[in-house]
């Protein structure tokens, strides 16, 4: 099961955050984290990690082994609505971290230049550099895939449990 693309839940913006920074494990940055974060990871129990990016934006993650781990797995992004007095509406999309998503673009872009300078440059090496650069571009790939298709899988496996994180407030959840 996977978490439906929109639940709603009577509660409070502000409740809602307090209820996440309860039940999982507050994080300000996955790719630059702070030492205090670094021994906060190591010292956690709690299966999940949050990101307020904005009150609005939430990314909530599997705490896995390191941050850096984290980092290659897809999240759930959370983006928060009010609906109606004191109820909102969570609308939920699986993508990669947005840091995540940036880096991979600047890889992919550079792959795609340097594509290009291999077809533009005079000379025999060309070849070489060709076999390499297809090397690269299968590396990427295919760890960018194994990463997004083991991270769904272990995200959608603990999908129950994300739904119980959220909905633990005071209200109700009901999905849409």
């Amino acid at each position: 099961m996977s978490l439906p693309a929109i639940i709603t839940i009577n509660t409070t913006v502000e409740d809602l955050h307090d209820t996440l920074a309860e039940g999982a494990l507050v994080v300000r940055d996955l790719w630059f984290p702070s030492r205090r974060e670094m021994m906060e990871w190591q010292d956690s129990s709690k299966q999940f990690y949050v990101r307020f990016k904005r009150p609005d934006r939430i990314e909530l993650g599997l705490r896995l082994e390191t941050p850096s781990a984290a980092r290659l797995s897809p999240v759930w992004c959370l983006t928060v609505m009010p609906h109606e007095p004191d109820t909102l509406q969570i609308h939920t999309k699986v993508r990669f971290p947005r840091p995540t998503r940036v880096a991979l673009w600047c890889v992919a872009l550079s792959l795609i230049s340097w594509a290009g300078v291999l077809m533009v440059s005079p000379g025999h090496k060309t070849e070489n550099w060709g076999a390499v650069w297809a090397l690269s571009v299968v590396i990427i790939a295919g760890t960018s895939l194994i990463a997004w298709v083991k991270g769904k899988k272990l995200l959608t496996e603990s999908s129950q449990t994300m739904l119980h994180l959220l909905t633990n407030t005071d209200g109700q959840a009901s999905d849409d």
